[in-house]
């Protein structure tokens, strides 16, 4: 039996010390942590996607959601960020930045300021030369008890084995099999082994990122749920890397922001699905393989299509990316997004 030490989280993280005791004999004695509750803003009620809104607000969730909901969705990557201080405690923030993944599979919406609370639970399995590195089960809850997402985290340089035992790498292979056959689609424009032409993305602190996330870097760093002197452009030049950090859902941002403009090789074009059917995350991944990663600081962008699935009311377009600086990877990130045409769309689940 566990008994969960509650984080008390500030702008530097500092962590109440525990006040109870663990009975197990767990190679994670500290485990499970469970963080306090926070309302995330949707930041994102203004997106555009082909000159049209996007789930996030109120017009597009309400045809996908209906009125149950209760309002637009929040960006699902949103609540990566919320799982730092609790990663930090567990592997540090020094390595988690550095080679830390986070894997995450999204299962129950989230509406503007509803509040949610994240936990690091039993590790998913066992590094015997290093406990640290042990692979951790997470997940978010919301008040009702609901799991809003679940997912696993590691940190350290994975063989292939290990790599494929994560969260959303387990969901990707579970549908390779289910649709190892694919059907034409009406919905999905792109194939499998798609890429797009290489470009350079950065995060300056005061430009506007553009319609995909329209609001400036600055501006982000003022609404994450679990803030961090190491994120902003002065103080961040006192973290371990001497220079600001980003936080774990700007890997998100980065790595996504001019993903409207991609022209993909088998259409030159940039859309991934037609127009008319609405998109959202189903899973995202986001790994530091030579981290961190810095803002105002050019990058190296990637991607490719490496698998598309469907179920009975969506298809999805599986999507993994490289962010390369100096021919070195530094990141990368596997993103599952689904679409669905609204006029299909009676149920939030697939």
């Amino acid at each position: 039996f566990f008994f969960p030490i509650t984080i008390t989280s500030h702008p530097s993280f500092s962590v109440m010390a525990p006040t109870t005791t663990t009975t197990s004999s767990s190679s994670s004695p500290h485990l499970p942590l469970i963080g306090p509750w926070r309302s995330p803003p949707n930041d994102l009620h203004d997106q555009k996607i082909n000159n049209k809104s996007a789930i996030h607000s109120g017009d597009a969730s309400a045809s996908l959601f209906g009125p149950t909901l209760g309002g637009p969705p929040i960006h699902g990557t949103t609540h990566h960020t919320q799982f730092a201080p609790l990663l930090f405690r567990h592997f540090t923030l020094e390595a988690f930045m550095s080679t830390g993944c986070l894997s995450t599979v999204f299962h129950i919406p989230v509406t503007h300021k509803q509040p949610v609370r994240c936990a690091l639970c039993e590790p998913a399995s066992r590094d015997h030369n290093n406990n640290n590195n042990d692979a951790v089960t997470l997940y978010m809850e919301n008040l009702k008890g609901d799991k809003v997402l679940t997912g696993t985290a590691t940190v350290g340089r994975l063989d292939p084995i290990q790599r494929d035992a994560s969260a959303v790498r387990q969901l990707l292979a579970k549908s390779m099999r289910k649709n190892s056959a694919r059907s034409p689609s009406s919905i999905i424009k792109v194939n499998v082994g798609d890429t797009s032409p290489r470009e350079t993305v950065a995060l300056p602190f005061t430009k506007k990122l553009g319609n995909l996330f329209p609001y400036t870097y600055e501006e982000k760093l003022s609404r994450l749920t679990e803030p961090h002197e190491f994120y902003k452009r002065e103080e961040g030049k006192a973290s371990p890397f001497k220079r600001p950090i980003i936080p774990l859902e700007a890997y998100n941002i980065l790595m996504t922001m001019t993903l409207d403009k991609a022209k993909w090789s088998s259409t030159q074009n940039a859309n991934l699905a037609d127009e008319r059917a609405i998109a959202w995350f189903g899973a995202c991944e986001v790994r530091a393989i030579n981290g961190p990663i810095h803002p105002e600081e050019n990058y190296t962008l990637s991607r490719e299509i490496v698998h598309i699935g469907s179920t009975k009311k969506a298809e999805s377009v599986w999507l993994e990316t490289k962010l390369m600086q100096h021919a070195v990877v530094v990141a990368d990130m596997l993103l599952q997004i689904h679409f669905l045409k609204p006029p299909q769309s009676s149920s939030s689940k697939l």
